[in-house]
């Protein structure tokens, strides 16, 4: 069973600080308990309003780049997709659903396929080996 976490952008080095940006991915728990140890261990030796202050314009910086990645991205948006889903009952609680996507900026087409349980019920999963 595939678990989904929700990752969260960590600042591992400040432009401010340290003269460049670096982020890292981390699960929203443990950076939590990051952030929990670094203060119990007093390892963040930054007064607190500084931090912030740094953190608010790292966010900006970090904003602007993603405001220039979602211009980039706007081909891809939902309202550029067309899609036609098609969907059978192949057996009690088994659905089996296929679409069919088209990119109306780019051309691109997709096909995707897939097997899901219905009303609550899972479907078992079987690894095979080569």
């Amino acid at each position: 069973m595939i678990k989904i976490t929700q990752m969260i952008k960590h600042h591992t080095h400040y432009q401010e600080i340290h003269g460049y940006d670096k982020i890292v991915l981390m699960p929203r728990g443990e950076h939590k308990a990051l952030h929990h140890r670094l203060r119990k261990q007093g390892k963040c030796n930054v007064p607190v309003e500084k931090l912030r202050l740094i953190s608010i314009a790292a966010k900006d910086r970090g904003r602007d780049n993603s405001l220039s990645y979602q211009k980039h991205m706007k081909q891809y948006s939902y309202k550029n997709i067309q899609a036609i889903v098609f969907s059978e009952s192949m057996c009690p609680n088994v659905l089996f659903g296929e679409q069919i996507r088209y990119n109306k900026i780019t051309g691109s087409v997709y096909y995707i396929a897939a097997f899901r349980g219905m009303n609550g019920i899972k479907l078992p999963v079987h690894e095979v080996d080569n």
